[in-house]
Formats: C-alpha cells, structure tokens, sequence
C-alpha cells in the first residue's frame, strides 16, 4: 500500500513538473546545418515558434473538439511570446503540453522539421 502511495506521488510530481525553457527562435535547419532552402532558390529561416504555431493549428475533421482546444490554447500562448518584441522568446511547456505538440508536430509537419522540433523542446525524448 505504501508503496502504491509513494509510487502515485513521485507519478504525480513528475507530470506537474515544467520542461525547462525552450528559444522559440532557434532556428529549424538542414541537417547538415545550413539554413533551409525556400521555393525561391534562396536561404529561408524557419524559425520553431512559427512551426510549432503551424502544427497545432492545423486541424482535420477526425479530430475532437477537446484536441482543437487544447491545441488553439498551446498555439496562442506560443504567438503571444512570438509576438513580443522581447528578443528572448523562451517558454516553458508542461509534459501534456509537450505531449499533444509532439504528436501535431509528427502528424503536420515533414520529418526533418518534427524530428529537429522535438529534439529542441524535449531533449529527453530523443533515444539515445
């Protein structure tokens, strides 16, 4: 029983804890590190917070209102930072964040661009 108890407290205490900060300016790149190439020919940034935004507010019919919701609530407090004319955009994310924008990034985004994202916002869910 005790066990049980302290089992469900750390449980607890692990998913109420943020994830560190995370520059919404860092840059999403070619893997070799160059910047990505856009249709035009040219050098394009991209930076994270706008992918991040671009994933979580694309919606499909399969999807519940509970997930476009939560979604749209990530999205905006991404845009609020974006939109901030501080030069430092960091924002921290909570694990349920983490874990509903992790699962917009790999169903919206390219695998160059979710994989990149995800190793920025949870370096922990990399395999190592």
């Amino acid at each position: 029983m005790l066990r049980s108890i302290l089992a469900a407290s750390i449980l607890t205490l692990a998913l109420a804890a943020p994830a560190f900060a995370v520059d919404l300016n860092a840059q999403v790149t070619q893997l070799n590190g160059k910047p990505l190439i856009g249709a035009d020919g040219k050098d394009t940034a991209f930076p994270i917070g706008t992918a991040l935004e671009n994933s979580l507010l694309f919606t499909t019919d399969r999807m519940t209102s509970d997930v476009k919701a939560k979604r749209f609530n990530i999205a905006a407090k991404i845009a609020v930072i974006m939109a901030s004319s501080a030069t430092d955009k960091e924002i921290t994310f909570t694990p349920q964040e983490l874990t509903e924008i992790e699962t917009a990034l790999w169903e919206n985004q390219t695998t160059l661009v979710a994989g990149q994202v995800i190793r920025i916002i949870d370096p922990t869910s990399v395999p190592k």
